[in-house]
């Protein structure tokens, strides 16, 4: 098992006890046996891991996998290569979202970092307000501070993601905001998919899902073509119902 796999099959093993396979490319994970409350269905295709249940839908389409789905997936233990290939399987699923005390975090840091030489402005004592160590001194520009000091337009209204770019462009119009992102991060959804994902795919891999067996009446000869008889496997209940895709 990947080394950092193993952390999140820890956790998750203390949450999802019962493990079934229904059907050759077909998983149950359930914290509770008999109920899809907490539980999600995984099942695969020639080219994709598909995801769906009580924690929504997610597909992903790793390249030139088809073969070894479940090894590729335990080992895509990076956040952003999963997130890559979610976007392979679907470009209009959302993996990022905008959030507003992780901009102010990642702007004062970038203050910190970029506006601390006196060949750019006279330099001022300022305290962190927003990142780690709180309330640590540093030495930045006197006009960064201003612009940190008034670090205060209201991120909870619709208009906060545009307001935080305005007063950027007016500190500095010269400066190529957008390619820092900030306050962008990937939505707590996926990053939870992707953990579900990987113990999926672990579990797989060591053997631990249960075979459902198949359900027959025993008031009916096995002549009888029926679910279960003569080699004829339950229908799969999922077939036709397609994954909510963000």
């Amino acid at each position: 098992m990947n080394k950092y796999a193993q952390p999140i099959v820890k956790e998750l093993d203390k949450k999802f006890k019962f493990l079934t396979q229904l059907d050759k490319n077909l998983w149950l994970i359930q914290s509770k046996e008999n109920s899809n409350c907490e539980a999600f269905f995984v099942a695969t295709s020639n080219e994709h891991i598909i995801m769906m249940g009580d924690y929504d839908g997610i597909m992903v389409r790793p390249y030139g996998a088809k073969h070894c789905l479940p090894n590729w997936m335990a080992g895509a233990t990076t956040l952003s290569y999963f997130a890559e290939k979610v976007c392979s399987a679907n470009r209009y699923h959302k993996t990022k979202q905008w959030d507003s005390e992780l901009a102010r975090k990642e702007i004062e840091e970038h203050f910190i970092e970029y506006y601390n030489d006196d060949r750019e402005g006279k330099l001022v004592k300022y305290h962190r307000q927003y990142s780690s160590p709180e309330d640590k001194e540093e030495w930045i520009t006197d006009k960064a501070k201003d612009f940190l000091d008034r670090l205060s337009f209201d991120f909870s209204r619709d208009f906060g993601y545009k307001e935080m770019y305005d007063s950027l462009n007016e500190f500095d119009y010269s400066g190529d905001w957008a390619e820092y992102e900030f306050g962008y991060d990937y939505h707590s959804q996926i990053k939870w998919q992707h953990k579900c994902l990987i113990f999926w795919a672990c579990k797989v891999l060591d053997g631990s899902f249960k075979q459902k067996k198949p359900e027959v009446d025993s008031s009916q000869p096995l002549d009888v073509k029926q679910e279960g008889g003569n080699g004829i496997p339950p229908t799969n209940k999922l077939v036709g119902i397609l994954p909510k895709i963000l």
